[in-house]
């Protein structure tokens, strides 16, 4: 309505300043009969991971269900919804990918991505995935790569190898930290020089369990199958069912 709004008050203007206004009731109304607005469009862009449930339609918003429709003025959201349209909805090959990749980030389904986008893709809809899914990591990953173009699957991999490098460095300072404490509390209970050393080397075997449990439940968290996450040498079976049973 601003918009129109706008538009209406520059042709009042023109018309004031040409003085071109003849018919009595062009004076009046101060526009031509002849003039036209040009029509204004919103499109709301919602890139939540949840279905969008609240009101699409104006009239959805007033009270009075007594009101016949006909006499209302109406106006309808026109809703993209990033989490649920099908891409195949839209004719533009970008915004199909866009719209598809983002879909299978949100279900952390990236080994789908990586075998379904293995040609190149346009660098600008890589961002915009990113800018959609608040991927931070991918998107500073993308901004160093050279050339218009990214390789989807590889920069998904170095994604991944960076998420696990850091779940790893993080499981282990807090490992370590609190399994020292933990050791460090242990030896200086039992008084002895001997109780603290064996208390410090029992912290480092629980820092290292509780490091392994922390990236397994990181891990499982960003949703890696138990297939994966049993391929690094440091997990087993056992460690994996107990860091399910903390989640």
């Amino acid at each position: 309505m601003k918009s129109y709004e706008s538009q209406i008050r520059r042709l009042k203007r023109n018309h004031r300043e040409t003085r071109d206004l003849e018919d009595p009731l062009e004076t009046i109304s101060r526009i031509k009969k002849e003039d036209r607005l040009i029509p204004c469009i919103t499109f709301v862009i919602y890139y939540g991971q949840e279905e969008w449930k609240h009101h699409k339609r104006l009239k959805d918003m007033f009270g009075y269900k007594q009101i016949n429709d006909a006499n209302m003025l109406e106006s309808r959201m026109n809703l993209v919804q990033i989490c649920k349209d099908d891409p195949r909805r839209y004719k533009n090959r970008d915004i199909q990918m866009c719209i598809d990749i983002a879909q299978l980030m949100f279900q952390k389904d990236l080994e789908t991505i990586k075998k379904r986008y293995r040609q190149k893709i346009d660098k600008e809809v890589v961002m915009m995935i990113c800018a959609l899914t608040g991927s931070r990591r991918l998107e500073s990953i993308i901004s160093k790569e050279e050339g218009d173009e990214i390789d989807m699957c590889k920069a998904i991999e170095e994604w991944e190898e960076e998420i696990s490098k850091q779940a790893r460095n993080e499981g282990r300072l807090e490992g370590e930290k609190h399994g020292e404490k933990r050791g460090e509390k242990r030896g200086e209970k039992r008084g002895e020089k001997r109780g603290r050393k064996l208390g410090r080397k029992l912290g480092r075997e629980e820092g290292k369990k509780d490091q392994i449990l922390q990236f397994i439940q990181e891990m499982l968290e960003k949703g890696y199958t138990d297939e994966m996450i049993l391929g690094f040498k440091s997990v087993t079976k056992q460690l994996l069912r107990q860091a399910k049973t903390m989640l």
